[in-house]
């Protein structure tokens, strides 16, 4: 048998083609009991001195760990005597070459398995700078150092897998007291990093074996410290009660506090910054809702994330009694922080069209109307201060009323709808006979009454349907257990454009306004023109100033 060329990995045997060292050495491990090898020179032991030396001085990582596997081989099958220290000087040659594959770590392996006498602390420190994880790992289980294996798995670059793989069947084997002890003390202390790099898989792993660590993580929490924790850990926690839900369980831990406590966490986690839509919170709470529901902390949380409205109603309604409500417009919107831009458009919408309106009124009013001008004018300008204090205040933080305060608010706000309904309805009708039976009055005055009427009455209806009706329903019916989901989905919208809806009314009812606001969109001039009028004085001047004053309620909530 002639080499040709260790270095390139190729031999070339007698009356063969030349092939590979692995395939050299597989023929030499194959045959390694034939009458060939088992002479009194010994020479399989020989052959197998002179390839490590061969492989000595080439210095390449493939050569290396291909004799390294060779010699494991041999040694397994008792074939040769350990050449423990030409095994150990491949090794270290092996270890000190800059970049190794995984295929090469084991084979390192698994000579170690088989071979006595390699120098395992050494191994272990040319396998530590750089990690070589394989080898390492292999280390520290035979040495039972199962923290320093763990934290050899989370060393970068960290393999996210494995140490999921790794720690979940190291916590399910047989460890002593004290090594279990010590590694879930070290995995609870890594929690929070583990979270970054899954956290599913951390949840998940919690949940198994570590079904202390919920209560330590309580206990550990002090207020000051609980956004941090919220932040770091959230994802984790509600992913362990998404867990939970799957398996059909109906609790955490079994500590019904220590539950309500995790469940706050992952819920105010999901409510900030938007991290979850509303829809997937109210999937959450359909089946953790007994937890959410009995305190205050998850209804403010998603009352104040913004746009969370099905979310606030469920909690509202999952109360055996509703002991706390939000002020009304928290329970309908809830956002806080910087506005949006529907917020500056809504306050825009105001603004224009209620400054509109007071033109329009200032320079294209009728003098018949009376007293009704000036009636409109205050509306307006109390419109525009409305959307100006929205602009200033933004007053959609959270306010809370306790025990009988709820109760309080609710026949407070009740009170106010109901006299405010009774007198309108009151005014509008006495209001409406009394124009039918104007016996003595022009049909073309009465005529204009009746429209003032219809535009007083159009007027009177947008708060009822834009305001009073949505927060009637959401704080009268969830007490009730009374759905008004859909309700609560549109209230903001209402509400929000109520200013711009009470100027559109009268600007469309009344004809002057309307014409004008034509004419100026379209810039027309001359006949067109709608101001103060002389295609209109000689029926101005043949009519009194209107024997009524037309009934206007309306109640502006802030």
């Amino acid at each position: 048998m002639q080499h040709r060329c260790l270095g390139d990995t190729q031999f070339e045997t007698r009356g063969y083609k030349s092939c590979s060292l692995s395939q050299f050495l597989h023929v030499v491990c194959t045959c390694a009991d034939a009458q060939l090898f088992q002479s009194e020179d010994n020479r399989l032991q020989r052959l197998t001195e002179i390839v490590g030396m061969l492989s000595l001085e080439c210095k390449s990582a493939t050569i290396l760990s291909e004799y390294l596997k060779f010699v494991a081989n041999l040694v397994a099958t008792d074939r040769i005597l350990t050449p423990a220290e030409t095994v150990n000087q491949g090794i270290e040659a092996l270890l000190r070459l800059p970049a190794l594959t995984q295929g090469e770590e084991q084979a390192v392996v698994e000579v170690m398995r088989y071979v006595t006498g390699i120098d395992m602390e050494r191994v272990l420190r040319l396998s530590s700078r750089p990690l070589r994880v394989t080898i390492c790992s292999h280390i520290y289980r035979l040495q039972r150092r199962f923290v320093d294996l763990l934290r050899c798995y989370l060393t970068p670059p960290v393999n996210t897998d494995s140490f999921f793989d790794v720690t979940a069947r190291l916590l399910v084997s047989d460890l002593t007291r004290e090594e279990r002890t010590a590694t879930e003390e070290y995995v609870k202390e890594r929690i929070e990093d583990l979270c970054s790099l899954s956290a599913p898989a951390t949840a998940a792993l919690v949940v198994e074996h570590l079904g202390t660590y919920w209560a330590d993580l309580r206990r550990k929490t002090t207020p000051d410290a609980r956004r941090g924790v919220r932040q770091k850990c959230g994802e984790m926690i509600a992913e362990a009660f998404r867990l939970q839900r799957e398996r059909g369980e109906c609790f955490l831990t079994g500590d019904e506090e220590v539950d309500e406590w995790a469940f706050e966490l992952a819920f105010e986690w999901g409510c900030e910054e938007g991290r979850r839509q509303d829809a997937e919170m109210k999937s959450l709470l359909l089946y953790w809702l007994p937890l959410g529901a009995k305190t205050d902390i998850c209804l403010n949380a998603a009352a104040a994330s913004g746009c969370r409205t099905g979310s606030v109603v469920l909690l509202l309604e999952g109360r055996p009694v509703a002991w706390t409500v939000t002020r009304l417009s928290l329970s309908l919107a809830g956002a806080r922080g910087e506005p949006t831009a529907q917020d500056g458009v809504k306050r825009v919408a105001g603004v224009v069209t209620n400054s509109l309106l007071l033109y329009c009124i200032r320079f294209h009013t009728r003098t018949f109307l009376g007293a009704y001008k000036e009636l409109l004018s205050i509306f307006a300008t109390v419109d525009i201060m409305l959307t100006l204090i929205h602009a200033i205040v933004n007053p959609r933080e959270g306010h809370e009323y306790e025990d009988p305060w709820y109760i309080l608010t609710i026949v407070l706000f009740d009170s106010i709808m109901v006299l405010s309904l009774t007198t309108a309805l009151t005014y509008g009708t006495l209001t409406f006979v009394g124009i039918r039976r104007g016996i003595t009055v022009s049909t073309n005055k009465k005529s204009i009454e009746l429209k003032l009427l219809v535009a007083v009455t159009a007027q009177t209806l947008v708060p009822f349907g834009f305001v009073y009706i949505p927060y009637f329903s959401v704080l009268n019916l969830p007490p009730f257990g009374l759905p008004v989901e859909q309700m609560a989905d549109l209230t903001m919208f209402l509400t929000s454009y109520f200013p711009v809806w009470d100027a559109v009314v009268i600007l469309t009812l009344m004809a002057d306004y309307r014409r004008a606001v034509w004419t100026m969109v379209w810039r027309r001039k001359g006949s067109s023109e709608v101001g103060p009028s002389t295609r209109m004085s000689t029926m101005m001047t043949t009519m009194a100033p209107t024997s009524i004053v037309p009934s206007h309620t309306q109640v502006a909530t802030i």
